[in-house]
Formats: C-alpha cells, structure tokens, sequence
C-alpha cells in the first residue's frame, strides 16, 4: 500500500508542479510545517530520558503504564520460579523468568491437566493477569496476593492516559514446590 501512496504522491506532485508553483510551495511548506510539530511532540516526550533529566523508571512508567508493576513482580516475589503473564504485551522491562500464557502453549480448549502439565514443566509458581479473570480451575488453585494499578496509555506521543485497569498478582498453589507454604 505504501508504495502506492508513494507513486501517487509523486504524480500528484508533478501535476502540481504543471498547474502551480505556488501550490507546490505551499504544499512543502505546509508539509514541512506537520514534519516540524510531529517532531517536536516526539522530542517533547523522549528527550527527558533521553538527556538524563527524568529518571528510568519515570519515563518508561509514563510512556508504558506497566513498569511500576513489573517493578512488583522483580522486586516483591521470590526469584525462584517463572511467572505466566495473562494478557500483558511488552514484557520488555520485566527482569525474571516468565511464561506468556498463549494459546500455543496452554489452548483455551486443553483439559487442566494438560496446562498444568506445561505450567510445572515451565516451573510457573506466580501468575500475573491484567484485566482478565482466571479460568475457574486456575482460580480455585490460586491466592490473590497483589493488585496493581496500570494506567492504559493511549498516546505515548501526548502522553495520554484513558484509563486504568488492575494487574492481579496470584501465588499458584498448585506448583511444585507451592509458594502458598
């Protein structure tokens, strides 16, 4: 698709170009006008981690929403085991061993034995959802230990919020061996 945009871009500047040399300078101008605002709200948000004067885990919490509570899950569960991740994209500031529960691994139509299966040979000991609730048998086998608050950051470019929702934390009792000891 873009390269059609392209060529059509270029013809249309090559009509202009026949028409109206007036046009063509007001369409640079006004182009190079969106260029200079795009870049400017761009460099607005990212030059303050970049330059050093707003701190790491400032800037990724305001244009991600989910370091502080990854932040949790680094620093208040043990670093023993693995933790499935329900729900959660861009795990890039987690530091510990985790599990995306997709459906490659644990299919929503699979028994629970088969996901328990995948989970111990994973050594799944945390379960971390965000937004979404357990299915019934990972629920009954679980206990709530956190819930977190995560912005939902709907420009990272404005660096706008539209709402929050909750990252909820659960031991799986079911491990081996079980942090609900």
């Amino acid at each position: 698709m873009l390269p059609f945009l392209c060529v059509l871009a270029a013809f249309g500047g090559v009509w202009l170009w026949r028409r109206s040399r007036i046009a063509v300078a007001a369409v640079a101008v006004v182009g190079a006008g969106a260029l200079a605002a795009i870049t400017g709200v761009f460099a607005w948000q990212i030059l303050p981690g970049a330059l050093g004067t707003e701190s790491q885990p400032h800037y990724v919490q305001r244009l991600t929403g989910t370091y502080d509570a990854f932040r949790y899950l680094d620093t208040r569960l043990p670093r023993q085991g693995r933790v499935m991740t329900i729900g959660i994209r861009n795990l890039y500031w987690l530091d510990r061993l985790y599990m995306r529960a997709t459906p490659a691994l644990i299919a929503p139509g699979d028994p629970p034995s088969e996901a328990r299966k995948w989970m111990r040979q994973y050594d799944v000991r945390y379960v971390a959802s965000l937004g979404g609730a357990l299915a019934p048998w990972l629920a009954r086998e679980s206990r709530l230990t956190a819930v977190l608050d995560v912005p939902l950051i709907g420009s990272r470019a404005l660096g706008k919020v539209e709402g929050h929702t909750k990252l909820r934390v659960y031991l799986w009792c079911a491990a081996r061996p079980s942090p609900c000891r």
